[in-house]
């Protein structure tokens, strides 16, 4: 999206205002999670706060911050399963991130566009190391372990979609249309967020981009059935049968 200079000297000042804030906000979060790691209370506001970051830094085409706050999404992600214990000696990693990320904010907001440099890119790998160290689910790599953990979910996906797809047939406001779909694709994408079947996830955010700048009904019904369609083929591949034929016997009825 195209500003003119006083439009786009204002959104700099709002996002580096409430990147700042986000960043601290994080820092305290972290904070309390590392003086008592079994209690995961914090995990869901750390995940919105990054989830937030991400999305105002993709909006201003800021991809490094984008790209590190996703990495984040994605350490949060695993650490909120119920098997997975915090290490606290990763916690000094965690607040170089954010560190890194106020940098980051206030080198681009002073370019006004993106900032990378080599150390950039090397701390996005080192945290990429990070999560498959911890056992991520790389399909390509560990099949089985990706298959149980859509299966179990899958469910849940389900429904979600079909919520979607029924809330776009009726005659509600725009607004409300908007939200219900924001909630329904959010929780989606925190299911897929921890797998690295990308083609999905990049398929839920670009779905909620044009939710957010370009409602229109049609347009978003088509996106969701091309969404659905992706998650069904990844049922197939994975040999996920009960998923896709209880959604079907739901369609039949």
């Amino acid at each position: 999206m195209q500003y003119n200079p006083e439009e786009l000297d204002e959104i700099l000042t709002i996002f580096k205002s409430e990147s700042e804030e986000i960043i601290q906000s994080l820092n305290d979060g972290f904070l309390l999670l590392e003086k008592n790691p079994e209690d995961k209370a914090p995990l869901k506001k750390l995940f919105q706060l990054s989830h937030s970051l991400k999305g105002a830094a993709r909006m201003l085409g800021f991809n490094s911050i984008q790209d590190i706050a996703h990495k984040l999404e994605d350490i949060l992600s695993f650490w909120k399963k119920d098997d997975v214990v915090i290490n606290v000696d990763v916690f000094q990693e965690i607040y170089e991130v954010c560190d890194l990320l106020l940098l980051l904010v206030n080198r681009c907001v002073e370019q006004k566009s993106n900032y990378s440099d080599a150390q950039v890119m090397s701390f996005i790998d080192k945290l990429e190391n990070f999560i498959t160290f911890n056992h991520m689910i790389p399909v390509s790599k560990n099949i089985p372990e990706a298959n149980s953990y859509i299966a179990t979910k899958s469910v849940d996906i389900n429904a979600l979609l079909l919520e979607l797809m029924f809330v776009l047939e009726k005659e509600d406001s725009d607004e409300e249309i908007i939200s219900i779909v924001k909630d329904n694709l959010s929780q989606i994408d925190e299911i897929f967020n921890i797998t690295a079947f990308d083609d999905i996830k990049f398929k839920i955010n670009e779905i909620t981009d044009s939710a957010n700048n370009n409602f229109d009904v049609v347009a978003l019904k088509t996106k969701i059935l091309e969404l659905r369609n992706e998650i069904y083929n990844l049922y197939k591949k994975l040999d996920i049968n009960t998923a896709v034929n209880t959604e079907k016997k739901k369609e039949e009825i």
